[in-house]
């Protein structure tokens, strides 16, 4: 779509292992550890975290989560990834 950078007025992490660490000036990429991301952010001042991802990243961080918020769609087509899913 285009959009490399989906929140601009916030500071924007992404945990990727396939995207390159220069893909967006105002976004910063990492491809390991996502719950030392997460324990590294909350040491920061600011209003909180959102996260927002699929399965995997959910299973990676889900000790570190103080609130869950779960999306549910009508449809779903495919095979996909699972909700959450064991690092």
């Amino acid at each position: 779509m285009g959009i490399t950078s989906p929140y601009a007025h916030l500071d924007q992490h992404v945990v990727s292992t396939t995207l390159a660490s220069d893909v967006e000036p105002r976004v910063t990429v990492t491809a390991d550890d996502p719950a030392g991301l997460l324990r590294d952010l909350e040491q920061r001042p600011g209003a909180g975290i959102l996260l927002a991802g699929g399965g995997r990243l959910a299973g990676a961080v889900l000790d570190e989560v103080d609130h869950l918020l779960l999306k549910r769609y009508p449809l779903v087509l495919g095979a996909g990834i699972p909700a959450i899913t064991a690092p």
